[in-house]
C-alpha cells in the first residue's frame, strides 16, 4: 500500500493545489490505497470506508487527476467522460456540489442528471456531453432508452464508472438494473470501462466484488483500510399502554414518552431520527413541533422523505449544513452519504430494517473524527391479561439487541445471489431492443444473461420468458426475425415510469396555493374537510383534482398521517433469530440498556423460562400449537410451505408458527418429514397463491413466477435440518390458557363487586422509568364499604429510596424488605375480583402497571375508581388533599404519607362517598365512575406466602403545601407530582424532565403549568425556569 505522501505525488499538480488549499496534511488510508489502481485504469476498485472517510475524494482525486493529464495535451475525447451513479436525488445534488469545488479550476464539467434537472440541462449535455455526470439508474436507463444509436457517441469518452453506496444496490431489482446499465455502456463501447464502487457497509467482499464484475469477481481490487469501533450507544425502553385503558382522543404513550426524550436531548444541535416509514416521520415531527410551540421555543425538528416536495427536503438538507440546530426526522433518505456537516448522534425509532441499515444509519454520526452517538427507542406493549403470547417475549427489544450485537461483530446480510431477477429482465429486455430498434433473441440471451449480469438465468428459461412476452404483447416479431416492441411493450416503453425497475404507486401531488407539499398515494381519508399530515405540518383538504392527481389544502389544527405506499421489505436474517434465543437463555443484561429495556429484557426472559422454550419448541395455547424454531425468515416461510403442503393450518407469525391443533401429532410430523428426502422447492412454490411481488411480474407464466419465488424466499436444505432439531426433543408441549382476553365477560356490580383500596409510596414519580414502590398497603371492603382485611408490606426498590421527606422511608428501613417481584403474586390476589380504588388512582395505577410487569407478570386491565375524582362528583371539593377532604368528612387522617394509614383514610372516605351516592340514586359502577367495568380473570392466592416487613418509621411531620382543588382533576395529577417534588425545595432536570411528561400528557397548557407552579411555591417562583 503507498504512504499518504507518496501517493498524493502521484497526483496531478492541479489536484495537488486542491489538496493544499483545503489544508490537507496528508491522504487517508483508503485515499492513498486508492490512488495506484484508480490511475491504472485497468483494474476494478471497491473502496469500502466508514461515513465522512472520504470514499468520494479517494475515487476522484486519482480519476480528476487523469482526466486533468489528458486536457493538459490537448482537447479530450468527445462524450461524457465519467458515469457517477448514486441511488438518491439529494446524494447527487450533494456530490454535485462537492465535485465542482474539486473541478472547477481543472477545466472538467460537472453535471447532475436526475427527475428534478430542468429537460433543457439534460439536453445540453446530450448535444455537449463531456466531464462527469453524477446520475440515477433510472436517468441512465432513460438515456439508453431514448438516446438510441447516439448512445455510443454521448458516452464515446467514457474512463470511468463510479457506484456510489453501493450496499444499496445489493441483492435488488435496481442494482440488477444497474448491472446490466453498466454492461450495456461497455457492449455499446465495444470496450471495458474500469469500475469504481464506494460503500461505507459491506458484509460480504466476495459477493460484493461479484456484483461491480459479474463472473470476475476475483479481480476486483478491495481496499478497506481498518476502521474504528468506538461508539456511544444507549437503548431505550418504553411500554405502550393498552388503549382500552386510555381515552381514545390520548395519543399512544410510547409515542408521548419517546418524543419528550427526543426533544429535551436533541435540541440545540443537529441530529437524525431514523422512524423507519414515513407515516412514523409524519407522526413524530408533528408531535416534536407542536411541543416546540406548546413550551414557545424555536422549532429544530423538520421531516425529511421521498415523498415531500424538492424544496422540502433541500431546505431541510442545507439546515444540517448550515449553523441552525436542526433534527431531520426522516427514512432512508437521509441514511446514506449526503453530506449533512456534524451530526451529534442519530435516533433509531423501533427496530431496525436490518444489521446493515443500523450500521449505516449508525455511522452518519461521527464525522469530523467524532465518536459515533447511537439511540434506540424500542416500544413494547404493556404486560397485561390481553397481550399476546408472542408480545410476552418481548420480540422487538430482543431483535434489536441481537442486531446490535451482530453488528459489533462486524456481521451484516448479505444479497441472495441465486435471484434471478425476472422483472427487471423484462425490463432490460424492452430497453435494449429500444436503444437498437430491434434485437434477436440470441444477442438478447448473449448481451443480458450470457455475458451480462443474469447469469442465473438459462436459455431455456429464456426463452420462456420471451414467449411470455410475447403473449403479453410485450413484445412481436419482425418480418427479418427482429424481436420488436408489441403494442402494450410499445406504451411501457413510451411511458415515463418505465425507467424504474421497483413498484411505483399512483400518487396525488399535494398544493398549497401555488407551492407542491409532496405526494401521497389515495386511500382512506382522501376527501373535502379530510385532514392529513405532511411535512411534520397539518393540512385541510379544500379540494380534490383526481383526474389531473391534484390535492389542495390549507393549513388546519388537525390531522392524520397520510397514505404512503411501500414498505421495507426486508427479511430478518437466520443468525439474528439465532441470536435473539441465546439472549433469552443467558443472564446477561448489555450495559448500553437503560434501566426500561433491561427490565423488557427481564420479562422476555422471565416468560421465556416460565412458557418452558429453553428446552422445547412447542407451545399449546387453546387450540392452536405455537412452534418456535428461532430461525430467520426465509426458513420460517419454507416451514410454513411444507406443512401446508400437509394440509396443516399454520401461519408464519415472525418468531413463532401458529398452528391449528395439538402439539404431539404436530412433532410426530415433523419427525417424519424430516426422514423423507427433502421437498422440491418448485412444488413447494408452487402451492403459494401469491406470487407476483415485482414491477414486471404480471407478464410472466406461472412457471417463471414460481422458479423466481423459490429462489427467494425458499430455503429447503435449512429448513429440513430445522425439522430435524424440531423433531429430535422428547420434552413435553408446554401448555397455557387460551388468551383471557377472550374469557372474562363479568362486570363489576355496585352491591356486589367488593372494593380493594391501594396505596403506594415511591421513590419518585417516573413510573416507567427509574422509579419503584418503596411501601405498598390493600384494604379489602365488602360491597357496602365495611373492612373485611387488610395488607402492607415495605417494598425494597434495590435502589436509593428517593425523597424520604416525603414518606419517612430511609435505606435502613427497607433492609430485608421483599422485592416487589416477591410480593407481585400476593398483590395481584389481593386486587383480584375487586374495583380497585385509590386517591390520584392515575399515580398508583402507573406504579403498580410498571411494577407487575418488571416482576414478569402480566397487569389485569382492573376496574379502577378515583376518590379524589369522586370528591368533585359528590363532596364539592375545595382541595385535593386526602387529609383535607377526610376532615371535610369528619374523619381522622393520621400518618399521611405512610401506605397503610393512606389506604385506611382513604376507604373510610369511599364508605362515606358509596352512602351519598346511594342516596343520590347512582346505581351503576360506571354511572360512579370506575373505568372499565369488566373485571378481569381471578387469580388464586400463592400457595407460599413471601416474608413481608412492616413499617417502624413514623410518617413524615412536614409543612403541607398548598393543597386547594384545582377543579380539574388533570390539573391536580400534576399538582400532586409538583408537591412530591418539592418536598427537598429543589427540582433537578431530570424531575423538571419528568413534569413535562406528565403535563404533556394530561393536556396541560403552558399557561396552567406556569399558574400551578407559581402558586406551589412558597416565595412565589421556583428554582428551575418554567
Amino acid at each position: 500500500m503507498s504512504s499518504p505522501t507518496s501517493a498524493s505525488d502521484r497526483l496531478h499538480y492541479g489536484v495537488q493545489r486542491w489538496l493544499h488549499a483545503q489544508g490537507w496534511p496528508s491522504l487517508r488510508p483508503a485515499q492513498a490505497a486508492a490512488v495506484a489502481p484508480v490511475l491504472s485504469e485497468r483494474i476494478d476498485v471497491i473502496i469500502s470506508a466508514p461515513t465522512a472517510g472520504g470514499k468520494t475524494e479517494a475515487a476522484f482525486l486519482p480519476i480528476c487527476s487523469r482526466l486533468a493529464e489528458a486536457r493538459d495535451g490537448g482537447p479530450p475525447a468527445a462524450g461524457i467522460e465519467v458515469l457517477y451513479v448514486s441511488p438518491l436525488k439529494a446524494l447527487i445534488n450533494d456530490q454535485y456540489d462537492r465535485l465542482g469545488l474539486l473541478c472547477r479550476d481543472l477545466d472538467i464539467p460537472v453535471h447532475r442528471w436526475h427527475g428534478d434537472v430542468p429537460a433543457s440541462a439534460k439536453t445540453k449535455i446530450r448535444r455537449s456531453p463531456a466531464g462527469i455526470v453524477v446520475i440515477t439508474p433510472e436517468s441512465l436507463e432513460a438515456l439508453f432508452v431514448t438516446g438510441g444509436h447516439d448512445v455510443a457517441r454521448i458516452l464515446g469518452g467514457l474512463r470511468y464508472i463510479v457506484v456510489d453506496e453501493m450496499h444499496a444496490f445489493l441483492g435488488t431489482e435496481r442494482g440488477m438494473q444497474l448491472q446490466s446499465l453498466m454492461h450495456r455502456a461497455e457492449e455499446t463501447l465495444g470496450r471495458r470501462v474500469p469500475r469504481i464502487a464506494l460503500s461505507a457497509t459491506l458484509a460480504d467482499p466476495t459477493a460484493a466484488r461479484d456484483f461491480l464484475r459479474p463472473g470476475e469477481g476475483e479481480r476486483v481490487e478491495y481496499i478497506n483500510p481498518p476502521q474504528p469501533s468506538n461508539v456511544r450507544l444507549r437503548v431505550f425502553g418504553h411500554q405502550r399502554r393498552n388503549p382500552s385503558t386510555t381515552d381514545s382522543d390520548t395519543e399512544p404513550s410510547d409515542l408521548v414518552a419517546i418524543s419528550e426524550r427526543l426533544f429535551n436531548g436533541m435540541r440545540g444541535n443537529d441530529h437524525l431520527v431514523f422512524a423507519n416509514s414515513r407515516k412514523n416521520v409524519e407522526t413524530y415531527t408533528d408531535r416534536l413541533s407542536r411541543l416546540a410551540a406548546e413550551r414557545r421555543v424555536p422549532n429544530e425538528f423538520f421531516a425529511h422523505h421521498g415523498n415531500l416536495a424538492k424544496q422540502d427536503r433541500e431546505f431541510v438538507e442545507q439546515r444540517l449544513k448550515g449553523g441552525e440546530p436542526t433534527t431531520a426526522v426522516c427514512t432512508s433518505t437521509l441514511e446514506m452519504g449526503v453530506d449533512i456537516g456534524s451530526v451529534e448522534a442519530v435516533a433509531q425509532i423501533g427496530p431496525p430494517p436490518g444489521v446493515a441499515s443500523l450500521r449505516q444509519r449508525m455511522g452518519r454520526s461521527g464525522r469530523r473524527n467524532r465518536i459515533p452517538k447511537l439511540m434506540v427507542h424500542i416500544s413494547e406493549d404493556e404486560m397485561s391479561d390481553q397481550i399476546s403470547t408472542l408480545d410476552e417475549l418481548r420480540p422487538r427489544l430482543v431483535q434489536t439487541v441481537a442486531m446490535i450485537q451482530l453488528m459489533g461483530e462486524r456481521y451484516l446480510e448479505t444479497p441472495d445471489p441465486r435471484h434471478p431477477h425476472l422483472s427487471t429482465l423484462v425490463q432490460q429486455v424492452l430497453s435494449v431492443i429500444a436503444q437498437r430498434g430491434g434485437a434477436s433473441a440470441g444477442s438478447l440471451y448473449a448481451v443480458l444473461c450470457k455475458r451480462g449480469p443474469f447469469r442465473e438465468v438459462d436459455e431455456s428459461m429464456f426463452v420462456e420468458l420471451l414467449r411470455a412476452m410475447g403473449t403479453a404483447a410485450l413484445l412481436q416479431q419482425g418480418s427479418d426475425g427482429l424481436l420488436l416492441a408489441g403494442e402494450v411493450g410499445d406504451r411501457m416503453v413510451n411511458h415515463y415510469s418505465f425507467y424504474t425497475a421497483f413498484h411505483a404507486a399512483e400518487e396525488l401531488r399535494v398544493l398549497h396555493g401555488p407551492r407542491t407539499l409532496g405526494t401521497i398515494t389515495p386511500g382512506p381519508g382522501l376527501h373535502i374537510d379530510g385532514l392529513l399530515l405532511l411535512g411534520g405540518r397539518r393540512w385541510r383538504i379544500v379540494a380534490l383534482e383526481l383526474d389531473a392527481k391534484i390535492v389542495m389544502v390549507e393549513p388546519s389544527s388537525g390531522a392524520r398521517p397520510p397514505n404512503f405506499d411501500g414498505t421495507s421489505g426486508v427479511l430478518v436474517a437466520d443468525p439474528v433469530r439465532r441470536r435473539m434465543r441465546r439472549l433469552y437463555v443467558t443472564d446477561e443484561v448489555p450495559p448500553w440498556l437503560d434501566d426500561e429495556a433491561a427490565q423488557l429484557l427481564a420479562q422476555g426472559r422471565a416468560a421465556f423460562a416460565r412458557l418452558g422454550l429453553s428446552d422445547n419448541g412447542f407451545l399449546e395455547r387453546g387450540g392452536e400449537t405455537l412452534v418456535f424454531p428461532w430461525r430467520g425468515d426465509k426458513i420460517m416461510n419454507t416451514l410454513a410451505a411444507v406443512l401446508t403442503a400437509r394440509e396443516v393450518d399454520v401461519a408464519d407469525d415472525g418468531i413463532a408458527l401458529t398452528v391449528k391443533g395439538t402439539a404431539e401429532p404436530l412433532r410426530d410430523l415433523m419427525r417424519s418429514l424430516a426422514k423423507e428426502p427433502a421437498a422440491d422447492p418448485l412444488e413447494l412454490a408452487g402451492e403459494c397463491p401469491s406470487l407476483e411481488l415485482d414491477k414486471h411480474d404480471g407478464y410472466l407464466t406461472r412457471e417463471l413466477l414460481v422458479h423466481s419465488y423459490a429462489a427467494r424466499f425458499l430455503d429447503v436444505p435449512s429448513a429440513w435440518q430445522t425439522l430435524r432439531d424440531l423433531g429430535e426433543g422428547n420434552a413435553a408441549a408446554t401448555r397455557i390458557a387460551a388468551p383471557v382476553s377472550h374469557v372474562s365477560t363479568e362486570q363489576a356490580v355496585l352491591g356486589k363487586t367488593p372494593f380493594a383500596v391501594v396505596d403506594v409510596e415511591t421513590t419518585g414519580f417516573d413510573a416507567d422509568g427509574r422509579d419503584r414502590i418503596v411501601e405498598i398497603a390493600i384494604i379489602r371492603l365488602a360491597p357496602d364499604g365495611s373492612l373485611l382485611d387488610s395488607w402492607s408490606t415495605l417494598v425494597d426498590p434495590q435502589r436509593t429510596p428517593g425523597p424520604t421527606r416525603v414518606h419517612g422511608l430511609t435505606a435502613e428501613h427497607l433492609v430485608n424488605a421483599p422485592t416487589f417481584s416477591d410480593v407481585a403474586d400476593e398483590v395481584l390476589a389481593h386486587l383480584s375480583g375487586a374495583i380497585v380504588v385509590a386517591h390520584n388512582a392515575d399515580f398508583d395505577h402507573r406504579f403498580l402497571r410498571a411494577e407487575v410487569g418488571r416482576a414478569g407478570r402480566m397487569a389485569p386491565h382492573w376496574p379502577i375508581l378515583c376518590t379524589r375524582r369522586l370528591a368533585y362528583q359528590l363532596a364539592s371539593a375545595t382541595s385535593r388533599r386526602l387529609t383535607d377532604l377526610c376532615r371535610a368528612e369528619g374523619l381522622r387522617h393520621e400518618g399521611a404519607h405512610s401506605a397503610l394509614a393512606d389506604a385506611d383514610a382513604t376507604a373510610r372516605l369511599l364508605a362515606v362517598y358509596l352512602k351519598r351516592a346511594d342516596a343520590g340514586g347512582t346505581s351503576t359502577a360506571s354511572e360512579l365512575g370506575v373505568s372499565p367495568t369488566t373485571l378481569p380473570p381471578s387469580v388464586d392466592p400463592p400457595t407460599t406466602r413471601p416474608s413481608l416487613r412492616l413499617r417502624t418509621a413514623p410518617a413524615p411531620d412536614r409543612q403541607a403545601l398548598a393543597g386547594g382543588a384545582s377543579g380539574d382533576p388533570r390539573l391536580d395529577d400534576y399538582l400532586d407530582l409538583l408537591e412530591i417534588v418539592l418536598a427537598d425545595h429543589v427540582i433537578t432536570e431530570e424531575e423538571e424532565q419528568q413534569l413535562a411528561v406528565v403535563a404533556t400528557a394530561s393536556g396541560l397548557t403552558r399557561q396552567q403549568v406556569a399558574a400551578a407552579r407559581h402558586a406551589m411555591s412558597p416565595t412565589g417562583c421556583l428554582e428551575a425556569a418554567l
